[in-house]
């Protein structure tokens, strides 16, 4: 697998896909977990704009939304 740019962008796009869509909650948990693991501003910003959307989430995946988020935070931090 590559890090290209163009390559986290067809993983981002597809996660998204997932994040924004009506899966069980097991299934959007594992994709948020997984855009946790791309160290990316627009993964970051893809999070908080999910968060923020006013659409209830699972504590399941809020805390995972979190954790991925500081996570986020710390590799673009000591990058």
């Amino acid at each position: 697998m590559t890090n290209s740019e163009a390559h986290n962008k067809k993983i981002q796009t597809f996660l998204e896909g997932i994040v924004e869509g009506d899966y069980a909650h097991i299934i959007v948990h594992e994709a948020v977990e997984a855009l946790g693991n791309i160290n990316d501003q627009n993964t970051l910003n893809l999070l908080e704009k999910y968060r923020g959307s006013g659409k209830p989430i699972a504590d399941i995946v809020e805390e995972t939304c979190e954790v991925s988020q500081a996570l986020l935070q710390w590799n673009l931090k000591t990058d």
